[in-house]
């Protein structure tokens, strides 16, 4: 017999529906989406390969989230508003028989079948997803063992404009001329590997006791679509996307 789906509103984000049960089976769109009867549903803070692309392992990602989903939704919590497309962006849960609940999130990120991608303002469950992923990344799990979502060095990233990826280097120099706040990974901010911050962002982050500018000398690791804006480039919108490394 199926596994019910109930669906739980968070408090200051209600789902548009009142708490309720279905019967309709769950499909899976992607590694990181799918859909109960009408409804789509993007699993909040993480990404799995597209479709569409030649990726070995988007097929294998969203096979991943068929199986944790046959094996039943028992809530779904919305983290943040429903996005352009219209999918609600939640927290995938089920219980296992002795009670203990798990998102699919922490599932798909152990089996290395997703990346973590923060968007969300749930910061103490995407620091938990980091440590999974981190540990994904150590035993090269899924998609970890392929060269393609490895780490790109920051001296090397020319090779990773137009993708998502993990970038790691030592951060040279910082600048927050005008509107932005700049980390510059190289001796030429022309040509070398940067991450990009709002100057707005990067006030109120320090405000909470992360300082942009005090990452001189310090090696990170920053996630994002890298683009090419004199050099390789990502656009850092989320304080979860910089990581250092120690």
């Amino acid at each position: 017999m199926r596994r019910r789906t109930f669906l739980s509103a968070a408090i200051s984000l209600p789902l548009s529906a009142r708490a309720a049960q279905t019967d309709a089976e769950a499909v899976a769109l992607t590694g990181a989406s799918f859909r109960i009867g009408p409804i789509e549903y993007r699993l909040a803070d993480i990404e799995a390969p597209a479709l569409l692309t030649s990726s070995p392992h988007a097929q294998r990602s969203q096979s991943a989230l068929a199986d944790l989903l046959r094996l039943g939704v028992d809530e779904l919590r919305e983290a943040a508003p429903p996005d352009r497309w219209a999918r609600k962006i939640v927290v995938a849960s089920r219980f296992t028989p002795e009670g203990e609940k798990i998102s699919l999130q922490n599932a798909l990120l152990s089996r290395g079948a997703v990346w973590v991608q923060p968007k969300t303002d749930e910061r103490g469950l995407i620091d938990e997803f980091l440590t999974l992923e981190a540990q994904a990344r150590a035993d090269r799990a899924g998609l970890w063992g392929e060269a393609a979502y490895a780490p790109c060095d920051a001296a090397d990233a020319n090779g990773c404009v137009g993708a998502y990826r993990l970038i790691e280097g030592v951060v040279k120099k910082t600048a927050s001329p005008q509107s932005r706040t700049y980390l510059n990974f190289g001796d030429d901010y022309r040509t070398d590997f940067t991450a990009t911050v709002k100057n707005r962002l990067a006030r109120k982050w320090r405000k909470d006791g992360f300082d942009i500018l005090g990452l001189e000398n310090r090696r990170v690791r920053i996630r994002g679509f890298v683009e090419w804006i004199n050099g390789p480039s990502v656009p850092v919108t989320h304080r979860q996307q910089i990581e250092v490394i120690t």
